[in-house]
């Protein structure tokens, strides 16, 4: 009777132990389902880009600085940032060619954000960008990733939509943007 309450008792923790491994599988994975993230961005342009090439090839402008808040789905990537771009404007193409740099930071943490992007060739709107946000602090072990559409009338106020009211779209999951792959040599034909 001792061996069958040992038994059982053993088969009793054995199992719990499983179903606890279970629950942590079932919880790791759910905590790296990414999170899709959607929402607006505005930007005021606080100081204009110095031109340091205008030819008829080419114009180049960098450091404009803007002020953007961003109202997002999601708490950890709203707020007010300052973004600063830089672009090369070709005029026999009518496209820009933009790169920028932007951090977010929050109570808890932040993002370390670099983007890339150019005129949107749709004509729907100015431009797209896609950037690449590290977290920081305790958004550390996080990446938040997201494509923007902007529109810039003029006025010093940029914007945008995708057609669904929104300008933004992204995810924020765990871990890093999987590496750059290798360039590789097709083989010739």
């Amino acid at each position: 009777m001792r061996t069958l309450r040992l038994s059982l008792a053993g088969t009793l923790i054995l199992a719990l132990l499983g179903g606890l491994s279970v629950a942590v599988v079932a919880q790791s994975e759910e905590a790296s389902t990414p999170t899709v993230v959607t929402g607006n961005e505005v930007c005021t342009v606080i100081k204009s880009a110095t031109v340091i090439e205008n030819t008829a090839e080419v114009v180049r402008d960098r450091g404009q600085v803007m002020e953007c808040e961003d109202t997002m789905s999601d708490p950890r990537v709203s707020g007010t940032y300052t973004n600063v771009a830089n672009w090369d404007y070709y005029p026999a193409l009518g496209e820009s060619f933009i790169r920028g740099t932007h951090v977010l930071e929050g109570p808890p943490g932040g993002w370390d954000c670099s983007w890339t992007g150019t005129s949107d060739p749709t004509g729907a709107n100015d431009g797209l960008v896609f950037a690449v946000c590290p977290g920081t602090g305790g958004y550390g072990g996080l990446t938040y990733v997201f494509q923007h559409v902007y529109n810039s009338s003029g006025s010093g106020v940029i914007d945008g939509d995708f057609g669904d009211g929104t300008s933004i779209f992204g995810l924020i999951f765990e871990g890093e943007m999987p590496p750059i792959p290798e360039a590789v040599e097709l083989p010739a034909e």
